[in-house]
């Protein structure tokens, strides 16, 4: 094969490419499978080859090698090995500069799973990821685990807080595992831990079986969204059970006991006390891990691995450009509204958080707002209530706003902008009617207390980092010396291979060339180099290996318990698809009851 084809097929290879269609791909490039002068196995053997070099010294020392070379190309990279006393590899972890940057930025509250495994020493993926002021997912740090103990959870949290500079972030959300939870304690310990929410409804649907019928679900949907304390939990909680599981309650089942021990963790009675970006209502989880399964296989080696997880961050990092580029290049479209508030977030959030509050404004339409004359109101503290009202007089939705008419804040018993950052309709309703019934110009805009940055275009203009920030407006020396050669080498191709004489004359420049090249030593980078003369020089740290499982068994490609297992339910048992489908309604529902 010649050494463009060689270096096609592995860029090829590196973006995901399957071998037929990378082979029919370059042989079209070539003129055709006749004169590219090998065939779909010679690629085949090739890409073999190169993965069986890159592998020489070890599937562990070559992910060593990869560390050194990312710090090298990064100044911002950071990375951990946990090593046994044996000199094999445990646990890994790392985050890149990008990484580090985003939680700076938006890592106020993030979401922690470990349900993936990807590689083939079974260990699982743990990802640490969060939103970004798109409202998109983004990952903050990344780690490959020997287990899911607490020792490990315990290490690797260490390890994130060292790599962000010790800052703790507001909220974390998981599942239920109780290492988990453990470690969070012992590191984090100001740090609310939340349940997630889409969690604990698969769990119901696995663990209850056909108790776990429609009712339940809607009823589950209100304690997990809508409880407003806990006198409402309590209540709504004990009319579930006696709707759903009359004469037995509780009791009768270790799920829902378990579950109602931890219900400070996923009910909004209390979680909507504590800032979580809007991770508790979300499928932020099974996101990340559709993500994962369209980009690592199990069977991928460690280092093989790597390779396609960078694909998967430079895909996610390429829509969160074109996201940045749309929010900086085009402005809202507030001429429909005569709000002013309205105007006022039209340019500040960025193009998805506008279209939020857009909803919300639209809702708010649907409200009344009255004087509480049965709070007293305490100084320049006014007390409202906001509600739907009905034909028949009934109130719906009732809420309570508290208005401060010295510094023009308002805030609402919903709590959703404590939880979220973003103001709710009931707020929109308050400064509306308080901005055009007594035109105080304190209501006409939206205090910036209650504009959270890092939902807005300017959530990336803070700075101060520990560590040297990589650039974002060029790739590294080497890639960008491999776009130039590549853009300046396809115009010539383009116009020699139209003639001859121009044909033979690029030949016999280019084989001189390479010989040129070769006798100055010059050599492409393919990923095996042992040193570097860089100011960021890391020494490659001598291991045996990955230190093997316990036990011989090698599980699935992830956990079954939870989400798969109730989606194979689903395929034997129509009812259960049906349950699914009415959650997922019963959730919406509730989400737009609470919105």
């Amino acid at each position: 094969m010649a050494p463009v084809y060689k270096m096609l097929a592995e860029v090829n290879d590196a973006a995901g490419i399957g071998v037929t269609s990378s082979y029919n791909a370059i042989s079209r490039a070539g003129g055709g499978r006749k004169f590219v002068g090998f065939t779909k196995n010679d690629l085949k053997n090739h890409l073999r080859t190169v993965r069986t070099l890159s592998m020489e010294y070890g599937d562990a020392t070559a992910l060593l090698e990869y560390f050194r070379r990312q710090a090298q190309l990064d100044p911002g990279f950071f990375h951990e090995v946990e090593v046994d006393v044996e000199e094999n590899i445990a646990s890994i972890f790392w985050a890149d500069g990008k990484m580090r940057m985003d939680y700076h930025y938006f890592g106020d509250s993030i979401s922690f799973d470990t349900t993936y495994r990807t590689n083939k020493e079974y260990r699982p993926l743990a990802l640490f990821v969060g939103f970004n002021n798109h409202h998109q997912l983004t990952v903050f740090a990344a780690a490959l685990l020997y287990d899911e103990t607490t020792a490990t959870f315990e290490w690797l949290f260490d390890q994130f807080l060292k790599c962000m500079g010790g800052v703790r972030p507001l909220s974390m959300f998981t599942d239920q595992a109780a290492a988990i939870a453990a470690g969070i304690r012992s590191v984090f310990p100001d740090c609310f831990h939340g349940l997630c929410t889409w969690h604990i409804a698969q769990n119901a649907v696995v663990n209850l079986g056909s108790l776990c019928d429609s009712d339940f679900l809607r009823e589950l949907s209100y304690l997990m969204y809508n409880a407003d304390d806990e006198d409402d939990f309590e209540y709504n909680w004990k009319k579930m059970i006696e709707k759903c599981f009359p004469g037995k309650g509780p009791l009768g089942h270790s799920w829902l006991q378990g579950v109602y021990k931890v219900r400070k963790k996923w009910s909004s009675a209390w979680v909507n006390n504590y800032f979580g970006a809007g991770m508790k209502s979300t499928q932020l989880s099974e996101c990340c891990n559709s993500n994962i399964r369209h980009y690592l296989q199990s069977e991928f080696s460690v280092s093989r691995f790597f390779v396609h997880f960078e694909r998967m961050l430079d895909n996610k990092r390429d829509a969160e450009e074109q996201e940045e580029y749309y929010a900086l290049s085009r402005l809202a479209d507030s001429r429909f509204s005569t709000s002013p508030i309205v105007k006022q977030v039209a340019n500040v959030y960025t193009p998805k958080i506008f279209k939020f509050f857009l909803d919300q404004y639209k809702e708010s339409l649907a409200y009344n707002i009255f004087s509480n004359t049965e709070i007293e109101p305490e100084g320049h503290v006014g007390m409202f209530d906001v509600f739907i009202l009905e034909d028949d007089h009934t109130r719906l939705d009732s809420r309570v706003l508290k208005v401060d008419f010295d510094n023009g804040e308002i805030k609402c018993s919903c709590r959703k902008w404590e939880s979220s950052g973003l103001i709710c309709k009931h707020q929109i309703k308050g400064y509306d009617m308080l901005w055009s019934t007594t035109c105080n110009l304190k209501f006409q805009h939206i205090p910036s207390s209650l504009i959270l940055k890092r939902w807005t275009r300017a959530a990336k203009t803070r700075g101060n980092f520990s560590f040297e920030v990589p650039s974002t407006d060029s790739p590294s020396k080497y890639r960008s010396r491999l776009f130039n050669l590549s853009a300046v080498s396809a115009s010539m191709i383009s116009r020699v291979s139209m003639d001859d004489d121009l044909y033979k004359s690029a030949m016999a420049f280019m084989t001189d060339l390479i010989k040129k090249c070769e006798a100055l030593s010059i050599n492409e980078p393919a990923g095996t180099s042992t040193s570097s003369n860089g100011d960021n020089d890391v020494p490659v740290q001598k291991v045996k290996g990955f230190k093997p499982k316990k036990d011989s068994f090698k599980p699935s490609k992830r956990p079954i318990p939870v989400a798969e297992a109730a989606r194979a339910l689903s395929k034997k048992k129509r009812k259960t698809n049906r349950l699914e489908e009415e959650h997922l309604k019963a959730v919406e529902e509730s989400l737009r009851l609470k919105l």
